[in-house]
């Protein structure tokens, strides 16, 4: 059977002595041409009329879903209980150990 830290050496020597190559840029226009995939028989000025109303209503999506969270935090946070629901849990809090 062969020694697991003779395998482990080998493998680390064979990742070092590999080329290391930087992976290349993504090409010029990529995004433009998925969308021309999309709509194939559109302009490019309309595929970036596209891309862009795309890219608002998202964005106007996110928008919307923050103010709804904001709004549902606050009013969880602003809800203010009465006096004696106070001293009630205070009292409650003092007697447990």
């Amino acid at each position: 059977m062969s020694d697991p830290k003779n395998n482990m050496d080998r493998l680390l020597a064979s990742a070092a002595a590999a080329p290391r190559e930087l992976p290349g840029t993504m090409p010029f226009g990529f995004a433009t041409r998925v969308l021309a995939q999309l709509r194939p028989d559109a302009t490019a000025e309309e595929n970036a009329a596209f891309a862009g109303m795309i890219f608002r209503r998202a964005l106007v999506c996110g928008f919307v879903l923050m103010l709804i969270a904001l709004a549902v935090s606050f009013g969880t946070h602003s809800a203010s209980e009465s006096t004696e629901m106070l001293v009630a849990n205070s009292a409650i809090e003092l007697s447990l150990p």
